[in-house]
Order: structure tokens, then C-alpha cells, then sequence
């Protein structure tokens, strides 16, 4: 009788503990954020990398060999870029977006030439080519599924461009260290101009209101550049690469 009554204590101590343990809540309880919002703002950051000037330098280059001099430049390498989004619902997973994009390009290259004045002068000279690319973008893009939280979700797009480069070429040049002015060196050129742009990316929606996402754009837009009566193009095609985060109101 005394086993089987402390049989009965030690079963229903033990019924006790495991009444409080499951009382005790072992996870929180999972957030319902409810659906994503079907308006967003997003801010890029990231590089761009294809954009080149090629005819102008190779052009400034033969410009001074064909004074006794040189003129090298390199090439474009990969510069800073960044966007500001927005977009709108149209149907299912398909929406309206607009962004504006901001990239920088520099090239910089010292040489000399022998002046064509009488009489004749021995420059040296710094040359440096700034390119600052501004452009609006509206196109499409297709969500490959539909937006949820927690969710990893692929999409593309795409659209028209209007681009607005504003190029600087600044020219110093120097005889035997004293600054001399040469007209005509230093020259800034803005226009605007058509493009077009695609892009792929991956999204993650964190919550319903923040995302993250990686995202590859490819835009094509160029440009002309007059110098010593000619006129050279810029390209601007590239590749960028940019982590962007959105807010969905």
C-alpha cells in the first residue's frame, strides 16, 4: 500500500512539473505582419563597372605625340554608384518603377607637348576628366512569385533611361613650373540623353514595411565631348552591382 501510495505522489509530482514546463512558453510567439504593402522607397548603394572614354583619351594622347609630347591616360575603372527608387502596383506582381541614379568617373593623366607659338614652348601638363552621370529610369518589374515575409523572392525588369552626364576637362599646364594658360584645354560639356536599363535582383522581405536585396543592372546611354573641333563619344554601358534596402508604406 505505502509503494503504491508513493507511487502515486512521485506520478502526480512529476504531472505537476511538467504542467508548469509546458506552461512556461519554450519560443515566442511568431509575429504576424500581415501582407507587404504595395508602394515602396529603396535606397542603392553599390559599383559600376564599363563605362569608357576611350576616343577622347586615345584622342588627347595623339593631340600632344603629334607635338613632340604624350598624353596617356588608363582606363575607366570601376566607380561608385547609387539609386533612389520608387514603386507602384499595376497587377500581380508586376510594378511601376521609378528610380534616379547618380554615378561618378575619373581618369587623370600627366604629359607634356611643345606649344605651336612663336616662339615655340616646352608644357608640361596634368590633365583630369571628371564625369558625372545623373539619370532617370521608368520601367517595369515582375515579382517570379508572389511578395511574403520571410520570403527570398528573384525578379527582372527593365525600361527607358533619360541620362544626363556633365563632363569636366581640366588642364593645367606649366613652363618650366610657371602656370601658363592654354585656351581651349579645359572645357565642360552637359546634355541630356535617351538610354535604356534591365535589371535582376534577389529580395528578401524582413517584415512586411523592410527588405533587403542584391540587385544587377545593365544600362546603355553615351554622349558626345567637343574638343580641338571634333567631337568624341562616351559611353556609358555598364554592369553595376548594389545592395539596396526598401521601405513599403
Amino acid at each position: 500500500m505505502k509503494k503504491i501510495t508513493s507511487g502515486v505522489v512521485v506520478f502526480s509530482f512529476i504531472l505537476l512539473c511538467f504542467g508548469a514546463a509546458s506552461a512556461q512558453r519554450l519560443f515566442k510567439d511568431r509575429k504576424f505582419y500581415g501582407p507587404v504593402p504595395l508602394r515602396s522607397i529603396s535606397l542603392s548603394f553599390g559599383f559600376i563597372d564599363g563605362p569608357e572614354a576611350m576616343a577622347l583619351t586615345d584622342h588627347l594622347d595623339q593631340w600632344a605625340s603629334q607635338r613632340g609630347g604624350y598624353n596617356p591616360f588608363g582606363e575607366i575603372g570601376t566607380s561608385p554608384y547609387m539609386k533612389a527608387g520608387f514603386e507602384h502596383f499595376l497587377a500581380p506582381q508586376i510594378f511601376f518603377t521609378a528610380a534616379a541614379n547618380f554615378s561618378y568617373f575619373n581618369l587623370e593623366a600627366g604629359g607634356f607637348y611643345v606649344s605651336r607659338t612663336e616662339p615655340p614652348l616646352a608644357l608640361d601638363m596634368n590633365r583630369k576628366l571628371s564625369i558625372y552621370l545623373f539619370s532617370l529610369d521608368l520601367g517595369l518589374k515582375y515579382y517570379m512569385t508572389k511578395q511574403d515575409v520571410k520570403k527570398l523572392v528573384p525578379y527582372f525588369g527593365g525600361g527607358f533611361s533619360a541620362a544626363v552626364p556633365v563632363v569636366d576637362l581640366e588642364t593645367e599646364l606649366y613652363n618650366e613650373g610657371v602656370p601658363y594658360s592654354g585656351s581651349g584645354e579645359s572645357l565642360s560639356e552637359t546634355s541630356l540623353e535617351e538610354g535604356m536599363h534591365a535589371e535582376i535582383g534577389l529580395i528578401y522581405f524582413i517584415t512586411n514595411r523592410q527588405s533587403a536585396s542584391f540587385e544587377a543592372r545593365y544600362q546603355m546611354a553615351q554622349s558626345k565631348f567637343e574638343i580641338h573641333d571634333a567631337n568624341f563619344d562616351l559611353r556609358y554601358k555598364g554592369i553595376t552591382l548594389a545592395l539596396t534596402i526598401t521601405r513599403h508604406f
